[in-house]
């Protein structure tokens, strides 16, 4: 399975253009792709990069066939990557099935993105990272009250993203949060033998 280059990828994600479209039949999951439907995931996961997939999945909304997501990402907000997510399943209501891509490094944030994918791939050496939720900041005073209320909403989010991640990778809870408790990260090649990737992918030039 043969992509162009990551910089024109992400370049004909934004244009509604089929002039360097790469068709790529895969037989075992019966999936026909047209790479001018392309959505970039690439950077940080926050409220930027929502706006950002939101564009992109409107820009050719209308164009058949499955979508081709594009995953480079060390992760960011939860709540931003929730918004991400809510976009990708309204394109599987669509019946659209969505083939996502881990370039590099899918972390954090990023993975749980990758989760809800109808089919998973990762570029050789390609690493993704599990880990709990953690604050990045916060805009009220630290108090034991206020630090008792947060570890509960923190509580609460982990759950439904550990349930959903454990199964997608073929793990006992108590085996996924061993692993994401120590901010454990994965190689392509682990998460293939997981049965979590579907295979190994090149991008060439």
């Amino acid at each position: 399975m043969i992509f162009k280059s990551l910089a024109v990828l992400a370049i004909m994600a934004l244009m509604p253009t089929h002039a360097l479209a790469l068709h790529v039949f895969n037989i075992p999951t019966k999936l026909n792709i047209d790479n001018s439907k392309v959505t970039a995931i690439v950077g940080p996961i926050d409220e930027a990069m929502a706006a950002s997939v939101e564009l992109q999945l409107m820009s050719n909304k209308d164009l058949p066939g499955d979508r081709l997501v594009l995953i480079e990402s060390p992760g960011g907000s939860v709540q931003a990557a929730a918004t991400i997510i809510k976009l990708l399943e309204a394109e599987k209501l669509r019946g659209f099935k969505l083939v996502c891509v881990a370039v590099g490094f899918a972390h954090s944030a990023a993975f749980n993105i990758l989760s809800h994918c109808d089919v998973r791939y990762a570029t050789v050496g390609a690493e993704m990272l599990v880990h709990k939720i953690a604050i990045g900041g916060a805009n009220e005073r630290l108090t034991a009250k206020n630090l008792r209320k947060i570890a509960a909403e923190i509580d609460a989010m982990n759950k439904s993203i550990d349930l959903y991640n454990a199964n997608k990778m073929h793990l006992t809870l108590a085996e996924y949060n061993k692993k994401a408790d120590a901010e454990t990260t994965w190689s392509a090649l682990e998460l293939v033998k997981l049965g979590y990737l579907e295979d190994i992918v090149t991008i060439a030039p």
